[in-house]
């Protein structure tokens, strides 16, 4: 059961609470929303936290693609990397850009610069657009190799995109654009 301040507070926040019976205690067990529906008052267990994720993750296109902008830590690459072979294009898109700044911010290990560059293979250019637009402020190995592999994309788009960036880091001397 779930008090109504409480599912009133998870849907505002873009939360999928289903179909919890109502209750009019405030602890309910879903430790209460703050204003600001960031955080709750109580603490969550790990599993809950995998509940939540899983039931997102099962959502509609809605639920996936704001799973692939909120994940983006190191701990969150099996996730990024799970929705970057989404059947929906943005997002495949927005996972790809999240693997494509973890992998310029040296926070990513190989796994995440593999499935990274895995998912540039895709054939549409939503995913390119993306990862090429998510390297414009990075300077690093990973950058410049994402950048590179993008600079010969089908899309002229894409490919203007990438050549401007690369120029950008040759101008600006960048370490990763002199090696």
């Amino acid at each position: 059961m779930i008090c109504r301040r409480c599912r009133e507070g998870a849907r505002t926040a873009g939360l999928a609470v289903g179909h919890v019976p109502l209750t009019n205690d405030a602890s309910c067990g879903y430790g209460g929303w703050t204003r600001d529906r960031t955080r709750h008052r109580g603490q969550h267990t790990p599993a809950s936290i995998d509940n939540h994720l899983a039931r997102l993750l099962g959502g509609d296109t809605d639920h996936r693609h704001w799973v692939a902008r909120r994940r983006n830590q190191p701990e969150d690459t099996g996730v990024l990397l799970a929705l970057a072979q989404d059947p929906e294009p943005t997002v495949r898109a927005t996972a790809a850009a999240g693997l494509a700044h973890l992998g310029a911010t040296d926070r990513g290990g190989s796994t995440t610069v593999n499935g990274l560059l895995q998912a540039l293979r895709d054939q549409g250019i939503s995913v390119a657009h993306a990862a090429a637009l998510s390297q414009e402020d990075h300077r690093n190995v990973t950058a410049l190799e994402v950048l590179t592999t993008l600079s010969e994309h089908p899309s002229a788009q894409v490919r203007t995109i990438c050549t401007g960036f690369l120029t950008k880091n040759q101008r600006t001397g960048s370490p990763a654009a002199q090696q």
